[in-house]
């Protein structure tokens, strides 16, 4: 089970997803083709945008590739791309997209 998110988030609690993410997949379109793009998606550790943030490309990260693992709370999500969030590394477990 995983969620696809293709727009911004401003709180994930009402996923009942803040706080828990450990690993994420972002990728253009349906299917990932695994190009880095740049800033494909923003993280942020407050809801509706705030405090700390970190940008990803395209890609697959587990916990050790992203500062804000388990701290995650909202995201902005850039047009053309959606992003497939994991509670457990290694993109295991529940997921939101």
């Amino acid at each position: 089970e995983y969620i696809d998110v293709s727009n911004d988030i401003s709180d994930l609690a009402t996923r009942r997803f803040a706080n828990q993410v450990s690993s994420i997949q972002v990728f253009r379109g349906k299917a990932p083709n695994m190009q880095n793009t740049g800033n494909a998606v923003t993280l942020y550790i407050g809801s509706n945008y705030k405090w700390r943030n970190q940008s990803l490309g395209e890609g697959n990260y587990t916990s050790k590739d992203f500062g804000l693992a388990y701290d995650l709370t909202s995201l902005r999500v850039s047009q053309g791309f959606y992003v497939r969030l994991f509670d457990n590394d290694n993109f295991q477990g529940r997921s939101v997209d």
